[in-house]
């Protein structure tokens, strides 16, 4: 979809972002979107491209009329593959913005290897421990050692508290996440009550947890 200058100013002025925040996470400086806002620059298809990634992950709606909006419901669905890659990716984007501290509940580790395969994956992690989250917290089902992540901390849930569906907490969002029917599929919901309640909710469930390797 192409876009005006005007419409990617007011989308970010919405999203309450500086130049240099949308310029982190399309992965430019800020004085190129500021070259882009005021016509100085058309910018390039891959970086206006980005740019419109970017603002839709944030929250955006760009109208055909030239217009922009918040989108109405706040959730972002992502699927399969290609989905997974965007969720990794929508994660670094908020990883370089601030230190983040996450939270993962019911997890299976062996799911995200599975769909990350490859490529996905190995860039995540390297960016992930380049970007040294402030906390990285993951609740695995109990006596499952099947670790990933040397950036994160892991404690054990009890099996019968173990869930079929995963969440993903990450800067003000928070991910659905179902692997059912040998699918993946994501629902970002980008609301900070939604996220306040699903963090206090992780943090009754760590504190009970057993830690891992405890007798």
């Amino acid at each position: 979809m192409l876009v005006t200058p005007g419409q990617i100013k007011a989308a970010r002025a919405m999203l309450d972002w500086s130049a240099e925040d949308l310029g982190k996470r399309v992965g430019v400086v800020k004085t190129t979107i500021s070259a882009i806002e005021t016509g100085r620059s058309n910018g390039s298809v891959e970086v206006l491209g980005a740019i419109v990634g970017a603002l839709e992950k944030g929250g955006i709606e760009f109208q055909a009329d030239g217009g922009v909006r918040p989108r109405q419901n706040k959730v972002l669905t992502l699927q399969g593959r290609e989905g997974f890659a965007a969720f990794r990716e929508d994660i670094l984007a908020e990883a370089k913005i601030a230190s983040l501290d996450v939270c993962v509940s019911n997890v299976d580790e062996r799911e995200f290897d599975k769909w990350g395969a490859g490529g996905v994956n190995d860039a995540y992690i390297v960016k992930m421990r380049e970007h040294k989250p402030k906390q990285f917290r993951i609740l695995v089902k109990e006596n499952d050692t099947y670790f990933t992540g040397d950036y994160a901390s892991y404690r054990w849930l009890p099996a019968n508290s173990f869930g079929e569906i995963s969440f993903f907490i990450y800067a003000q969002k928070t991910a659905i996440i179902s692997f059912e029917n040998d699918n993946f599929e994501v629902f970002i919901i980008n609301q900070p009550k939604i996220t306040s309640f699903y963090r206090k909710d992780f943090e009754k469930m760590w504190a009970q947890a057993r830690t891992v390797n405890a007798s």
